[in-house]
């Protein structure tokens, strides 16, 4: 339970604003005398005292204050700490280590640290510890947080890590600390997420191998100065140079050299729900990483490319168009407005879909009459709306061998997401003996039925990040079928039909080989889509934009 703030009142009737918030601790801390047994204050500097239920909130009156040695260590008890005046100042060695409930932290005055201060806090995540105005790190202050890979502990005012060792250890999120400028071996000891140190001057010790960053694992980034490239004699920060060779990430950021502005963004070709914008590719010191289109001061979508389409569109309306660029140092640069309006043209050839599964909480054929029979079915939300949950066992959409199936040539795109697909061959979308999109141990492929040969892109999309698929497909033409991932051609081939008997599954094939995983989206075409059109397909639907509403 959380602490509700009330207005409180001294013996003389005045009213008084509480300042110090502890959730969960009614049990042990029953009056302001046991209070003052976890902080440097005597009971005489509690104003007010009231228990809320399993929670206790009190003032106390304008002195800086701490904690006391080991004051919450291994208190199974408190949920939560909030102090709002800036008087509670320092945090005592282990003040809350092992305190395994504790789950929200905001102390705004906090500016000193004790070592262990949440050290197996494992119910802690970066994005609840608030210290603004903390300037130092400890050994093992924040080590073995609650894994929260998506969150972001931010440290805004911390310049000093000489006593920073095993400080992030196992943080489990991703850190910033914008100001720290130096820290010493095992800081960041098996360090496997994001980590902003933008102001770093001495990273470890010294410019050799001081293990700061030692056991750091391969999905780490780390986002450091350009000065720490070529500190060791020309030659990277010993540091980094072991990140890098455990597989790790480096950006070296390098702010006062961005990419020019871009002049001449332009619009190509115009579509009732979407515009094709094209610019050329501005001059930078480092490489361009990306661009981004903005409609209306909106974002709408990346691209990897100096081209793209602005998608989601209102037919017959006008836009302001601009371009982002960012560059692999971080740097961002913007272009000239284009404003365009749309037109009455169609973005897609809808009328070449043959069947059309949105898994809107059914698999009923919007565009066709080959509607799913579902087994074992759920449904998310992700991507367009909704999306079909898979549970790689029995799960699977059965839709028919209608004749509009029975094709030789054609198209199937949909969107998916997964973890965990299943070992071996596991069908997405298929016919079998016929044409279908595959993973084997992870690894996109389409199947050749025709010589029995898998045809492999090489990729592994078990990557929990929602990708958008295209197969294309023309029986027995060389090179004559693809796949599309993301937008992008990975693969050309060739396949063969070897018969049209079997129906089209999705998710399974001939009650085997079921897809652990989120499919949605799913289209089936009678003709072969283009580069043209499969762009903007992907880049609306991972987008959230649904291009059949």
């Amino acid at each position: 339970m959380g602490v509700n703030k009330k207005k409180m009142f001294g013996s003389g009737g005045e009213a008084i604003s509480e300042n110090l918030f502890i959730g969960g601790v009614s049990g042990s801390i029953t009056d302001a005398t046991d209070l003052a047994t976890y902080f440097d204050f005597v009971v005489g500097d509690v104003a007010s005292f009231n228990i809320d239920g399993s929670d206790i909130e009190a003032r106390i009156t304008d002195i800086d204050y701490s904690t006391l040695n080991s004051a919450f260590l291994s208190d199974a008890s408190i949920t939560s700490i909030s102090e709002t005046s800036g008087y509670l100042t320092v945090l005592a060695d282990n003040a809350f280590e092992s305190a395994t409930n504790l789950a929200s932290v905001s102390l705004v005055g906090v500016v000193t640290l004790g070592q262990d201060t949440f050290f197996l806090c494992t119910g802690l995540s970066g994005e609840n510890i608030n210290l603004p105005e903390l300037t130092n790190i400890r050994s093992s202050s924040f080590r073995d947080l609650k894994s929260a890979p998506t969150e972001t502990l931010t440290l805004p005012k911390v310049t000093d890590g000489s006593n920073s060792q095993f400080a992030f250890f196992n943080c489990n999120c991703n850190v910033s600390l914008p100001l720290l400028e130096d820290c010493i071996g095992d800081t960041f000891k098996t360090f496997r997420y994001e980590l902003s140190i933008p102001a770093m001057t001495d990273l470890g010790g010294t410019t050799g191998d001081d293990g700061a960053l030692v056991g750091i694992q391969p999905a780490a980034v780390i986002y450091c100065p350009i000065a720490l490239e070529t500190i060791d004699s020309g030659s990277p920060d010993g540091d980094l140079v072991a990140a890098d060779s455990a597989g790790a990430t480096i950006i070296y950021l390098d702010p006062a050299n961005p990419p020019d502005e871009i002049d001449d963004l332009a619009a190509d070709t115009v579509y009732a729900t979407a515009i094709y914008m094209t610019w050329s590719v501005p001059s930078s010191v480092h490489d361009i990483d990306y661009y981004e289109i903005w409609v209306d001061g909106a974002y709408n979508s990346t691209h990897a490319t100096n081209n793209g389409y602005a998608v989601g569109l209102t037919a017959s309306t006008s836009y302001d168009i601009t371009v982002k660029s960012f560059d692999t140092s971080t740097n961002e640069a913007g272009s000239n407005e284009v404003t365009q309006s749309t037109n009455t043209t169609p973005l897609l050839p809808l009328g070449d879909i043959i069947s059309e599964y949105k898994f809107e909480d059914n698999v009923l054929d919007t565009v066709g009459s080959n509607d799913g029979t579902p087994t074992d079915i759920t449904y998310g939300t992700r991507g367009v709306g909704k999306i079909g949950i898979f549970n790689g066992s029995t799960s699977n959409v059965a839709c028919g061998n209608d004749a509009s199936f029975q094709i030789t040539i054609g198209s199937i795109s949909c969107l998916i997401y997964t973890a965990d697909a299943g070992s071996g061959f596991r069908a997405i979308v298929p016919k079998r003996d016929a044409y279908g999109m595959f993973a084997l141990d992870g690894v996109l492929l389409f199947y050749d039925y025709g010589t029995s040969t898998a045809r492999s892109t090489g990729i592994n999309i078990e990557d929990s990040t929602l990708h958008h698929l295209v197969f294309t497909f023309q029986s027995g033409v060389s090179n004559g079928s693809k796949i599309y991932i993301d937008g992008i051609l990975k693969l050309t081939s060739i396949m063969t039909v070897d018969n049209q008997i079997q129906s089209l599954v999705i998710g399974q094939v001939a009650g085997i080989q079921e897809f652990g995983g989120e499919i949605g989206e799913v289209r089936i075409w009678d003709d072969v889509l283009t580069q043209d059109e499969i762009t903007p397909l992907a880049t609306s639907e991972l987008s959230g934009v649904d291009i059949n509403p």
